[in-house]
This record gives structure tokens, sequence and C-alpha cells, in this order.
């Protein structure tokens, strides 16, 4: 069948991700590893190339919040800022979730992805609801206001990747679009890096 379809013929759940040609799909795959290098000018030059690259890079990018390296999860969340991807709303706030302590400050290696990831909700979103800086302590009070404003406005955004198309004349549209945009909150284990 057609990418993005199952057997059966239905719509795949991660169909809100860019139908790429081979040769694209290898040059963003080459461009996000060629982020997780300790030379500034390297990743400065993928990340140029990455974003004369276009939307079509979004969904790479937001796999690319999780990356093992932090320099790099701090491109992929500041080019998510630079083009505006307010699809990738839903990522944000996650990664941010999953980046920050429950309490006090966020760990030392994290400010820099964090910053990113300020910046880039601050586009996306319209909102400037953080007014503290990234490395020091309430930074959770600021999240929390992120969270709210997307239970609040969720319906407004447009599909955020990995959501499946849901037709709005379905009867149960806003349920399903309820359950396909609730935010999955979870903290993780990142990789800390190594001391130089």
């Amino acid at each position: 069948g057609k990418e993005g379809e199952t057997a059966e013929g239905k719509k795949d759940a991660k169909l809100n991700r860019p139908e790429l040609k081979k040769e694209e799909k290898e040059q963003i795959e080459r461009l996000m590893r060629d982020l997780d290098t300790d030379d500034p000018d390297a990743r400065r030059e993928a990340k140029e190339k990455l974003a004369q690259m276009g939307a079509k890079v979004i969904a790479s990018l937001t796999d690319g919040l999780y990356h093992k390296r932090t320099e790099a999860r701090a491109v992929c969340a500041s080019l998510l800022g630079e083009m505006n991807a307010r699809n990738a709303v839903k990522q944000l706030i996650q990664a941010f979730y999953a980046a920050m302590p429950d309490k006090g400050e966020a760990a030392t290696y994290q400010v820099v992805f964090l910053r990113g990831v300020k910046t880039a909700l601050m586009s996306t979103t319209g909102q400037s609801l953080l007014s503290t800086e990234m490395d020091k302590p309430l930074v959770q009070e600021g999240l929390k206001k992120y969270i709210a404003w997307y239970q609040e406005n969720f319906d407004r955004l447009p599909p955020q990747i990995d959501e499946p198309e849901i037709e709005p004349t379905d009867p149960e549209y806003m349920k399903k679009i309820k359950e396909a945009r609730a935010l999955k909150l979870e903290k993780r284990e990142w990789v800390r890096p190594a001391l130089s």
C-alpha cells in the first residue's frame, strides 16, 4: 500500500510527517549526525543546511529534541523556533518537561538546550510565560504555564507532528483531537556529557 497506510488501507498514526525522497531522507539523517560533534563550526554548518531544507525537517528536529548530545538538542529546539514550527508545540512542551526536575534548578548541562526550548516556545505559541533564566529555580512555574496554555489552546494549533489525520466531519472530531493532542508528560534519563 501507500506510505502512511496500513494493510487495511487505514491511515497510519504517524501521518503528519512529510513524505521525503530517499536522497532528502539520507541528507537529513547525515545532517542530524553532523550535529553530534564537539566542533561548533560543524554544528553551525549542519544547522544552516537543515534550515535551508525548510519545513520538511521539522519532524526530524522534534526527534532531535532527545538527541544524546545537549548541543544537538539545543540546535533542534532553536531551529524549531526559527521556523515557527507551530506543529511542534506539543513536542517542545514534552521535551521541556522531560528535561526538568520536579523542583530546583535544571541540570547545568541542560541549560543550553532549555534556552533553545524557551525561545522556540515563545516563537511558536506567541506567549512569554517564562520570565526566569533557565539556570535558576522556579523554571517549573513557567513550564506549568505553558502546559496550561497548551491545554486551553490545543484545538487552535495546526495538526502536531505524529498526530493521526482526523476528518473535521467526523462526529467525534473534538474527542479524537483531544486524545491525539494530549500531552505525554514523562521524565527521562539523559546522557550526561563527560567533563572536559
